[in-house]
């Protein structure tokens, strides 16, 4: 276990949901089938998303575990704060980078295109998910005592 805690490992695998969730909403938007290249973008941006969540949660963990003059959500919003600038970084250069095969400049590749939706729109929606609701989910099993 990452942090001997089932609770972050938690944390960290329903960061999942994010990406998946804009994965679905793009294909409905683009009116893309499911396909099976479309599942290895899925896989290939959980593990960009799953290492971005790891990033966040290993700041927000020092963070809580050291003592300071700040309560628990101003030192959540500090590993905020301190770990975004990588999150947005990796989120936008990949993102940009895929674009011109989403909307294809260059030609087009059946195969490609399905990836590259699921990779892009997974990770640009699971980085703002983040960056938002993976803060607010430590807060909360704070408050519920759920974590120390």
């Amino acid at each position: 276990i990452q942090y001997n805690s089932y609770t972050y490992s938690a944390i960290v695998i329903l960061s999942t949901t994010y990406g998946l969730f804009g994965v679905f909403l793009c294909h409905l938007i683009f009116q893309l089938p499911f396909s099976f290249f479309s599942m290895i973008g899925v896989v290939a941006m959980n593990g960009v998303v799953i290492n971005d969540t790891i990033i966040l949660m290993k700041r927000i963990r020092l963070k809580l575990e050291t003592p300071g003059v700040l309560n628990t959500t101003g030192r959540i919003l500090e590993a905020v704060e301190e770990r975004i600038m990588a999150i947005m970084i990796t989120t936008v250069t990949t993102t940009f980078a895929l674009l011109p095969t989403i909307f294809s400049v260059g030609g087009t590749d059946l195969a490609l295109i399905p990836f590259c939706i699921s990779f892009a729109s997974g990770l640009f929606i699971g980085s703002i998910g983040i960056v938002i609701l993976t803060p607010c989910t430590v807060l909360i099993c704070k408050k519920f005592r759920i974590i120390r």
